[in-house]
């Protein structure tokens, strides 16, 4: 998650910073943790998602031929405190599910697939 040369660098700040980032935590309270010295700034973990997100990428090109299967869901949340106008929240997801294709797989044998999709309501 984190290379660098700097004597002060500490890796236990990143992962407080990434974790602060995939929790959502506001801007102000990450440059409050940052400025202590218990998390990296605001920016240093934007540029820690963008090189994962990158690496991410790069890696995925060189995966085998699939498909790739979506499935949108509702979920909802309750709150812990209700307040007037707030009594919960309501969240729309999207999962994807990784099916690569058997050995062997040739692309015309997607054609089958296409016209069953054509075909069906």
């Amino acid at each position: 998650m984190g290379h660098s040369s700097n004597k002060c660098f500490n890796v236990l700040q990143c992962a407080i910073g990434f974790f602060l980032e995939s929790k959502c935590t506001p801007e102000g309270v990450i440059e409050l943790l940052a400025n202590i010295g218990l998390s990296v700034s605001t920016q240093t973990t934007h540029n820690m998602v963008n090189a994962l997100t990158k690496s991410t990428a790069q890696r995925n090109k060189h995966l085998p031929p699939s498909m790739i299967i979506y499935d949108n869901f509702d979920m909802g949340f309750k709150v812990a405190q209700p307040t007037m106008g707030k009594a919960g929240s309501h969240t729309s997801m999207t999962s994807a599910t990784f099916a690569p294709y058997a050995q062997g797989f040739m692309p015309g044998d997607l054609k089958f697939t296409k016209e069953l999709y054509s075909t069906s309501s």
